[in-house]
């Protein structure tokens, strides 16, 4: 009977703290001053995680809706214990990610370069890991970097104009998302990894699988998100990974391959991979750390967590929207033309960039969708 006792003090003592402790960490704002949305329960902001059904980039931006209808410059919210600040104005947005970037560069999501390398990419990185990642790839992401991939993202156009002419030669429905995320997939496996798909003639295509099996919402996913943006110092601690040991192995081999093919001298093509090699062969030159393998899978792998489904989605809603509004369809087809005009009828990195109209309409549709 004691044994039961001293376990029942033991739980309740555990849970005063915990309580406690959770109570103190969703005071940080209040203490320090700084406006902010008052935590409706331990959760924070969050009413109940495993109920929920908005993700929270809807928590964020009903925080957001609230800050701005305050007038205020800055706010901060609550994801469970974790205090989470939300700059408003556009000034303080703009020095925190370009003036000031130094002093903002801890992102608190979960990750671990030994245990789990390809969550240690530059989105999850943070202090001097950050800093060096981000300073070895800067030159990557250079302009004239971005141009000479051009070539290869146009390439994977053709597939894609050939997938719709067939299907409007039988009458078939076209599913636009689908089409979308397979151009995706392509120019993404194309420019980032260094690989051809062939997805819109190769049902069976590895690395579309891989694509596929990457964004497909998972019980491990969810766990892994809810940690990341919920909980990211309890994540740090037991360590979710953010994806199987099979995968990891999949895109670090891959990786490792194509690396090799290029150094033999077979190969020499305007993509990620081949900028990566520019770059170990001035470390070398310059007696300079060069990237591992496994930080050249990391960095290639959020292409594709961050770019798949984002990209093909917005091409989605975009030409949805097109279909349904003719007037700005008719002046977009018509800034295409009459820029192509200019280049002799081609489609060019350039011409992309004087299409106003169509940087506006991506942008019109990025914020409504």
């Amino acid at each position: 009977m004691w044994l039961i006792s001293v376990l029942l003090s033991l739980s309740l003592i555990l849970i005063s703290v915990f309580v406690f402790y959770v109570k103190w960490s969703q005071s940080y704002w209040s203490r320090k001053r700084v406006p902010h949305i008052k935590p409706t329960s331990l959760w924070g902001n969050i009413e109940n995680p495993f109920k929920q059904k908005l993700g929270v980039k809807h928590i964020a931006k009903e925080a957001y809706l609230e800050f701005k209808k305050r007038g205020v410059p800055h706010g901060g919210i609550y994801l469970f214990a974790e205090p989470v600040y939300m700059p408003i104005n556009p000034e303080l947005i703009k020095n925190i990610l370009a003036k000031d970037f130094s002093y903002f560069n801890g992102h608190g999501f979960p990750h671990d370069a030994k245990k789990d390398p390809l969550s240690a990419h530059l989105f999850n990185l943070d202090g001097d890991s950050w800093r060096n990642t981000r300073v070895k790839l800067t030159p990557v992401f250079t302009s004239g970097k971005m141009k000479t991939m051009f070539n290869t993202v146009l390439d994977c156009g053709e597939p894609l104009i050939q997938y719709i002419n067939d299907k409007l030669k039988t009458n078939e429905s076209l599913n636009i998302h689908e089409s979308m995320s397979l151009f995706t997939i392509d120019v993404i496996g194309s420019c980032a990894f260094g690989v051809e798909c062939n997805s819109f003639k190769d049902p069976d295509a590895e690395f579309k699988k891989f694509g596929y099996q990457v964004t497909k919402v998972s019980p491990r996913n969810k766990v892994y998100n809810f940690m990341k943006f919920v909980a990211p110092s309890v994540g740090k601690i037991i360590h979710v990974r953010r994806v199987t040991l099979e995968m990891e192995n999949f895109v670090i081999n891959m990786i490792q391959g194509v690396l090799d093919y290029r150094k033999s001298g077979k190969v020499v093509r305007n993509d990620f991979m081949q900028l990566f090699l520019e770059l170990e062969r001035k470390a070398k030159a310059n007696n300079e750390d060069s990237f591992t393998i496994e930080e050249i899978a990391a960095q290639a792998y959020v292409f594709i967590v961050g770019g798949f489904e984002t990209s093909a989605t917005t091409m989605t809603f975009l030409l949805h929207e097109l279909a349904y509004n003719q007037e700005i369809q008719d002046k977009l087809r018509n800034e295409v033309r009459e820029i192509l005009k200019q280049y002799n009828g081609n489609i060019t990195y350039d011409g992309i960039m004087e299409m106003k109209y169509l940087d506006h309409v991506v942008n019109e549709t990025l914020r409504t969708k």
